[in-house]
């Protein structure tokens, strides 16, 4: 994931911790590439990744560094865009299951 990353948004560990986290899993879906991201507005960035957990300043400053590190980056190469949103998907699910399953372990140990 890390690798795909690096190729299709080459400049992006400057702006999210971690290419696991679910906000960032849930902009890559709705930010396949970075052409995406530079036909978007700041709202529709801002709402890819939107946390209750952040103040409103905090996700304007993080798409306006989003949009900063798309145009200093290269250009994707149009055969890794198909896999990065694959692993993004297949990560959110495996998340989502691992959830369900301790959701589900608490239930029985209760």
């Amino acid at each position: 994931m890390h690798t795909l990353v690096d190729l299709v948004y080459p400049n992006f560990n400057h702006v999210f911790f971690s290419v696991r986290c679910k906000s960032t899993i849930r902009f890559f879906l709705v930010f396949p590439t970075p052409q995406s991201v530079l036909n978007a507005s700041v709202d529709e960035i801002i709402r890819s990744f939107h946390s209750s957990k952040r103040t409103n300043a905090w996700h304007i400053d993080k798409a306006y560094k989003i949009i900063d590190a798309v145009k200093h980056g290269s250009v994707a190469h149009s055969a890794q865009v198909p896999m990065l949103s694959y692993y993004a998907e297949l990560i959110l699910h495996m998340q989502d299951t691992l959830n369900d399953i301790c959701t589900q372990m608490n239930t029985v140990a209760i």
